[in-house]
């Protein structure tokens, strides 16, 4: 009869001999899917938990509405007096579009904004008080009557709304600019990014335009100056040809040069006094000073509307107001007002066309002056001066034409300014939200959310967590799990004692917990068979039932198993190596006399050994028992020689052979223990032992022994369905026919 149940090379590959050639990455294909389907249920728990918390985001969001508007920037320079001068340049370099997205996005911009769109008052903008302000007035700290925001909280709040309402952008390297507007209320979206485009071209216009008229000023300036100079030359010849005329007129026996001189006085008096006559008569004028106007004027018709209208107003002021005669005499006062006003201006317009004609016939005299006296000869010196006193008059005169008509091109351009950005399309009304975007919320929610439960599930998995299946137990640990021992409830509280634990094989040889017993004895003899020498004379196995922490169920299970060797026929022992905290003797119900850290003190030779052996009774197990916790090391009685003369001694009488060890981590005796043992059961407490602290006591194990120790793991006190598939046929033997 075949012996194994699967062939020698798995199992020495399942139970820590040569391992089987495997693909690295299907192992790791194995493991990931083992640890999704192991922790399916937290994967799935934090995708409804993250799902449900984007759906509750979601569907409590205020639908926003977004509407753009695009702009186009022409680089190009634009002036209508020169429109072949508008082709002339194109920038090379991307700035100026840059700059025009900051322009748009500036605080003047949304000031306007602000101010014509009356965001102030909009509901949707209007400062609300934060939750300082309303704890205050709710513990009546501030008045409710001053619970309102200053002029510049709002509009620094009403801004920072604006900020995150309004996107603008630049499409690509194009010369596009997209500005978007998001609000509650579709047509508000569209007014207000339609109203920024607005904003933003008219303050383009402005710009330029202030920029003309600045140019304009300071040409004027410049003009004033200009002209003074000219006046300044003027006088400068006018004096040179007084200083040389008397000479002149000496020299050439010309008595006309004075008349011409004296007529040039008589002009330039004549000139000043119509300049002046007219400033005073339009400052009368403008004050309906009318008298003032007739006397100056000496004009016999103005003279008359004027008496005529003084008369008017005497009448006016001897009749009774809101009468019909008031009402003609105002009426008949205020066509002599327009009468004057129009024969003022008539006076005016004669006195303007007669200074002209003075200030025209003074230049004719003082051109024909001059060159009556240029046309005598006079020294080189003189005629020297007097050149450069003409050139210099010449330059002037040549600057003054080219500013005059500089500020006359500047004038015209600013009445003819064009914007550079002009507005392709306008925003119109959206039909559907823009904000919240419910399906790329979810979409990205549920990719969060796959992400983060694998993540948990990962952590969970190899550092947070118990082990809940055999499967876990196996991939983390990187050991082979041998059974899983469901967990028994016999009394009223649901928790089982250690004697009815030890004794449900012997009571229930068919329970789920038997079963599981004995499969775990079935693997260490499997185990066992393949990495025992076959040569030499045959010697009892030695297993080792160990647990990372105490309280896991280790004493129970050592009982168990050594029960279960010996129900076969097997002569089996049982050692309680647990010399600090002995726990077997209180497992099977007995309390011996003696202990083994007596016979390892006292040194009692082998034949003596049978008074410190304990018979099981339903079983024959021989059984060393602890009869008291010891508060001294022990490490040293493992290491001793009576201790190995005393495994020597039971690996010859006895084909099994079990020891109860402490627990690996809280102290070094299992490791010395280790070095004896044939096979290692580790018992791991289901869903209590952390995975750290299994993978920690395996490591201190093959860190004793080396990587050849075999050690099978027991996942103890399961729940459910832990055991993976076995689970499902526990109640075989209970629904068997009898």
């Amino acid at each position: 009869m075949q012996p194994f149940l699967i062939p020698p090379s798995q199992v020495a590959h399942r139970y820590g001999g040569d391992p089987a050639p495997t693909d690295g990455s299907d192992f790791d294909i194995r493991f990931l899917l083992g640890t999704v389907i192991r922790q399916a249920r937290l994967i799935l728990a934090t995708m409804a938990l993250v799902m449900a918390l984007a759906s509750l985001y979601v569907f409590t969001q205020v639908p926003l509405y977004s509407a753009s508007t695009l702009i186009f920037v022409d680089p190009r320079v634009k002036n209508i007096l020169d429109p072949e001068a508008q082709m002339a340049t194109l920038p090379a370099d991307t700035g100026r579009i840059e700059s025009e997205v900051e322009i748009l996005k500036s605080d003047s911009t949304l000031i306007t904004l602000m101010a014509e769109a009356k965001l102030l008052d909009d509901p949707e903008f209007k400062p609300k008080l934060g939750l300082r302000e309303q704890a205050r007035i709710l513990f009546g700290i501030a008045p409710r009557a001053g619970a309102t925001t200053d002029g510049n909280r709002a509009v620094q709040s009403v801004l920072d709304q604006l900020r995150n309402t309004i996107a603008v952008s630049r499409i690509g390297r194009t010369y596009l600019i997209n500005v978007e507007a998001s609000s509650v209320n579709p047509a508000r979206a569209a007014e207000i990014a339609n109203t920024v485009s607005r904003i933003y071209i008219q303050q383009q216009i402005d710009a330029k335009i202030a920029n003309a008229l600045g140019a304009r000023d300071a040409l004027s300036r410049r003009l004033a100056r200009a002209s003074k100079e000219i006046d300044d030359v003027e006088e400068k010849i006018d004096r040179f040809v007084t200083t040389n005329l008397e000479a002149v007129a000496n020299d050439s026996n010309r008595s006309d040069l004075v008349a011409l001189r004296t007529q040039l006085e008589m002009a330039k008096t004549e000139s000043i006094r119509s300049a002046n006559l007219s400033l005073a008569l339009g400052r009368y004028a403008e004050q309906r000073n009318w008298a003032a106007v007739a006397e100056e004027l000496s004009s016999d018709a103005v003279r008359s509307l004027a008496e005529q209208r003084a008369a008017l107003e005497a009448s006016l002021r001897n009749t009774p107001v809101n009468s019909n005669a008031a009402f003609d005499l105002q009426t008949q006062l205020a066509s002599v007002d327009q009468d004057l006003s129009m024969q003022v201006a008539v006076e005016i317009d004669k006195l303007r066309a007669q200074t002209q004609l003075v200030q025209e016939q003074e230049g004719k005299l003082r051109d024909q002056l001059r060159d009556t006296v240029l046309a005598n000869d006079l020294p080189k010196e003189v005629v020297s001066d007097l050149y450069r006193l003409q050139k210099e008059a010449d330059v002037t005169r040549s600057l003054y034409q080219d500013l005059l008509q500089r500020v006359r091109d500047t004038e015209a351009e600013a009445d003819l300014q064009l914007p550079d950005s002009r507005v392709v399309s306008e925003a119109s009304v959206p039909t559907t939200p823009s904000s919240p975007k419910v399906r790329l919320i979810l979409g990205a929610a549920f990719a969060a959310a796959l992400c983060l439960g694998f993540a948990l599930a990962f952590v969970y998995e190899n550092f947070v967590g118990g082990f809940t299946t055999v499967d876990q137990l196996e991939a983390v640990a990187g050991i082979t799990s041998i059974s899983a021992v469901p967990l028994l409830a016999s009394n009223a509280k649901g928790e089982e004692s250690r004697p009815e634990i030890a004794g449900e094989l012997l009571r229930r040889p068919l329970s789920a917990y038997s079963e599981s017993i004995r499969r775990a004895r079935l693997a260490v003899e499997m185990a066992t068979r393949v990495s025992r020498p076959e040569a030499g004379p045959p010697k009892g196995i030695i297993v080792m039932v160990a647990s990372a922490l105490p309280e896991e169920g280790k004493t129970t299970t050592a009982v168990a198993l050594a029960r279960a060797f010996a129900i076969t026929g097997r002569r089996t022992a049982l050692i309680d190596c647990d010399l600090r905290r002995p726990s077997v003797a209180n497992a099977v119900g007995v309390e011996p006399n003696i202990s083994l850290i007596d016979y390892l003190y006292q040194g009692v030779d082998a034949p003596a050994l049978r008074d410190f052996v304990t018979i099981d009774e339903t079983t024959g197990v021989e059984m060393i028992l602890g009869s008291r916790p010891n508060r001294v090391p022990t490490d040293s009685l493992i290491e001793s020689g009576r201790f190995k003369r005393l495994i020597g001694l039971v690996r010859e009488r006895f084909d099994v052979v079990v020891l109860d060890t402490p627990p690996v981590l809280p102290v070094v005796d299992s490791q010395y223990l280790a070095n004896y043992a044939d096979f290692v059961v580790l018992v791991v407490r289901y869903a209590s032992t952390s995975q750290r602290e299994v993978r920690s006591a395996i490591s201190d194990l093959r860190n004793a022994v080396g990587e050849k120790l075999v050690i099978g793991a027991i996942l103890n006190r399961t729940e459910g369905s832990a055991a993976g598939y076995r689970g499902k046929y526990q109640g075989y033997y209970y629904t068997a026919p009898t």
